[in-house]
Formats: C-alpha cells, sequence, structure tokens
C-alpha cells in the first residue's frame, strides 16, 4: 500500500519531469526527425522521463512544494518547457550550419535551381545540402552525440532545478550570437567550394572576353557543376573533420547555455 501511495505521489513530478523531456526531445537534431513516428517519440519521452526520475537530487523528490493553483501549474510548464526548448534551439541552430554551407556550394555550382522539397525540414534542399546534413547526423550517431543529449538532460535538474528557471539577459545576447554564427560558420565550411568556384569564375570571364564568339554561358555551368563536385569529393574528409568541431562547439554551447539558465 505504501508503494502505491509513493507511486500517487511521484506521478505529479513524473509529468514535470515529462514535459522537460518532450520539449528537448522535440527540437533536438535526430529525434525531431519526420521519419521518426510520433509514437515512437512519445514512447521514448515517457521512457526517458521514467530513467531519469531515480536521478533527480534529493531536495527535488523530497522537498518540492507542488503549485496549489492552476496559474502556478500553468507558470511551472512553461518554465520547464522553455528550459527543453532553449536547449534544444541551441542544438538546432548548430545542426543549420552544415545546411546553410550546402547551399551557399549549392548556389556557386548552379544547383540552386536542383532543390527538392525536403520533408525533414519542411523546405527546398539542394543536393550538396544534404549530403552535408547527413555527414552531421551521422557524425552525431557515430560520436554518441546522441547519448550525451540524454546525459545533458540529466544534468539539467542539477544545475537548473524544477521552477528554477533563471532569464538573464546574457541569454538573449548568446542567442544572438549563435544565429550569426549560422552565417559566419556556414561559409567557413563551405569555403574552399567558394573559393575554387570563384576563380572559376573569374577563369571564364577572362576566357569570354579572350574569345567572345564562344557561348561562354553555355559551357560554364558544367564547367561550374563539374568543378564544384570535384572539389567536394576532394574535401569531404576535411569537411568532416570540421563538421566534428561544429559537434563539440553545439556541446560547449548548450552547456553554456544551461549554466546562464540555472
Amino acid at each position: 500500500m505504501q508503494d502505491f501511495y509513493g507511486i500517487i505521489h511521484a506521478f505529479p513530478l513524473y509529468i514535470i519531469v515529462l514535459i522537460r523531456t518532450s520539449a528537448l526531445l522535440g527540437v533536438m537534431p535526430i529525434f525531431k526527425r519526420t521519419s521518426v513516428p510520433m509514437r515512437v517519440k512519445a514512447s521514448l519521452a515517457a521512457l526517458l522521463a521514467m530513467v531519469i526520475m531515480p536521478t533527480l537530487p534529493p531536495e527535488i523528490t523530497m522537498d518540492f512544494v507542488y503549485p496549489d493553483t492552476t496559474l502556478g501549474w500553468m507558470c511551472l510548464v512553461m518554465k520547464e518547457v522553455s528550459i527543453g526548448l532553449i536547449l534544444g534551439l541551441v542544438a538546432a541552430m548548430v545542426a543549420a550550419i552544415p545546411l546553410a554551407a550546402g547551399e551557399f556550394s549549392s548556389r556557386d555550382m548552379g544547383l540552386s535551381m536542383a532543390a527538392a522539397f525536403n520533408p525533414e525540414t519542411r523546405s527546398p534542399q539542394t543536393p550538396i545540402s544534404q549530403i552535408f546534413v547527413t555527414i552531421f547526423a551521422l557524425l552525431i550517431l557515430v560520436t554518441n552525440t546522441h547519448l550525451w543529449f540524454i546525459e545533458l538532460l540529466v544534468q539539467t535538474y542539477h544545475i537548473v532545478p524544477i521552477n528554477g528557471l533563471n532569464l538573464d539577459p546574457s541569454l538573449a545576447v548568446k542567442m544572438v550570437k549563435l544565429m550569426s554564427w549560422i552565417y559566419m560558420l556556414g561559409v567557413k565550411l563551405a569555403a574552399p567550394i567558394i573559393a575554387i568556384l570563384f576563380i572559376t569564375t573569374v577563369s571564364i570571364g577572362i576566357m569570354s572576353l579572350a574569345a567572345p564568339q564562344v557561348n561562354i554561358l553555355m559551357i560554364s555551368f558544367p564547367i561550374r557543376l563539374a568543378i564544384g563536385l570535384t572539389i567536394t569529393s576532394l574535401t569531404i574528409y576535411s569537411t568532416g573533420g570540421q563538421i566534428l568541431n561544429l559537434i563539440d562547439k553545439m556541446k560547449t554551447q548548450m552547456m553554456e547555455t544551461l549554466f546562464l539558465m540555472g
């Protein structure tokens, strides 16, 4: 009978943990993909919340006072959702860097018109972007970063306890800086392709001056495409190394953001 009353007493706390877990998984790379069925996501969130419950600090499980009003519960739920969404947004912005790099490369290669609708991002996506995003997703799995996400979720309750969200003004500044990273690091990731294609464009322009009777417009597209694909294949190893660095930066930024909320 005592076990039954213990389960009843812990059930509201389980719902609170489930809310933060669901919010984080809902926007986290890999977990948020539309190819993963919603039932699987819900089951995973429920299972993780059940696993996280025994790891909560004792002051939460023993001394936490539940709100006694509807407004108090609404504020508590909003705080828990905000914690998960903010951390997931940091990861999502870093995950957008390979996508931006692929778009920059495809634009210079003339592949912008070959963009196809991607149900994962719900937007048109070029083939080079798909390659970079796939590499990012595979490296997350290979480096066990998806397991690190779960470990981070456990640490959030030790750094930002339930109902303990602190929206520091420096948090907004950090989010703005991360948004600027998408463009800056995207250009850096695509720099070899952009540089070579710029030289190719200049060379084609010089050829058009030297031989104006040649239809440079018709031959420039296959030339730029061939050179772009060649450079992409030759630099794919270094691109993977840069994406690994992005994953490390993502972990660092998520931890810094977590401490700003604590």
